[in-house]
């Protein structure tokens, strides 16, 4: 399965529900289902599932949290999650530590360390749209 861009594998340790208790498989899935992935990447670089959820939100939204990819911090308006560009370039946009307490755009990317390979965990929430993910709030998950 693909979302934003990443593709994502499953294998048969994979667990898949359905918010509504329906029988639920990769199947199952379809283009413009809201799925929440969570899982591991390998040493191998790809993106594996632990469990994919399918939801029927109210209201659609969209997040994305996994490593800072290294090097990708180019400037202070981008920086990119498993090969996903986050665009954080917005006049409101949020940034949050990993304690949950505001901070700047410039004190997020002097905090996060793009050169460790894992890189610092980070959450962003915004839209998806011709493949860049569009921050309006990012939160520092973890420090590697």
């Amino acid at each position: 399965v693909t979302v934003f861009g990443i593709e994502i594998t499953v294998n048969s340790s994979t667990i898949f529900n359905d918010e509504s208790d329906r029988s639920f498989s990769l199947n199952d899935i379809r283009v413009g289902n809201f799925i929440e992935v969570g899982g591991f990447v390998d040493d191998g670089g790809r993106v594996v599932a632990v469990k994919v959820e399918r939801e029927y939100p109210s209201e659609p939204e969209y997040s994305l949290s996994g490593p800072v990819d290294a090097g990708s911090e180019s400037s202070t308006v981008s920086f990119s999650i498993l090969g996903v560009k986050v665009d954080v370039s917005g006049q409101e946009v949020t940034f949050e530590d990993e304690n949950d307490n505001a901070i700047t755009a410039r004190e997020f990317f002097a905090r996060i360390d793009d050169t460790k390979d894992p890189g610092d965990i980070v959450e962003v929430s915004g839209l998806y749209q011709g493949g860049v993910f569009v921050a309006d709030e990012v939160e520092i998950e973890r420090i590697n």
